[in-house]
């Protein structure tokens, strides 16, 4: 995966996703105006997930993000931001306490212009479309079917404690090694 977590620090960000794509230095590209997205973003009720995608021929080479679009962005109530190129400012970014995932980071940003808003894009391989919902932590990014939320978080909760319970048994030296083969099904290979 090419996205990392860059403020591990911040935590886990969990919103409804807004897009944009966006080019730091080609000259000819379409372009709209960064009012365009910023409405959107004003106008979304709950959190909010951001991704940005940077469609530059060259993507990575001038900076999509930094700390006073992050700053702007809390203010909209966007609780993280994908960016699909380079970040800077990135200890501006961490003082504004917004969690960020980029694929890198560089010292400068070039005519950086939005040249479509909200339309579904895909960043390192996921396929993410407006208003679905986004969770990131410092393993990744994913999303989360809204029609099936009570079930995930269900399940989610289930595993959680299930994953505790096997960690505790690992740790303890006082159950012995057979009991574990056995309580977990781990076969000798004949």
């Amino acid at each position: 995966n090419s996205i990392k977590c860059l403020l591990p620090n911040l935590g886990t960000a969990l919103g409804y996703a807004v897009t944009v794509e966006v080019t730091t230095n080609d000259q000819d590209s379409p372009q709209v105006p960064f009012s365009d997205y910023y409405d959107v973003l004003n106008e979304i009720k709950g959190p909010i997930f951001s991704l940005l995608k940077d469609v530059d021929s060259l993507p990575g080479r001038g900076a999509a993000f930094g700390d006073n679009m992050a700053a702007l962005h809390k203010r909209f109530g966007v609780t993280g931001v994908v960016i699909d190129g380079s970040v800077r400012d990135l200890s501006g970014i961490n003082e504004v306490g917004l969690p960020v995932w980029s694929s890198g980071v560089v010292p400068g940003h070039g005519r950086f212009v939005p040249t479509r808003v909200n339309n579904p894009v895909t960043i390192a391989g996921l396929r993410v479309r407006p208003k679905e919902l986004i969770m990131a932590d410092n393993n990744g990014i994913l999303k989360i079917p809204v029609d099936d939320i009570y079930l995930i978080l269900e399940e989610a909760l289930r595993v959680s404690t299930e994953e505790i319970e096997m960690q505790e048994q690992f740790i303890d030296k006082g159950i012995p090694y057979e009991k574990l083969r056995l309580q977990y099904g781990w076969t000798k290979i004949q």
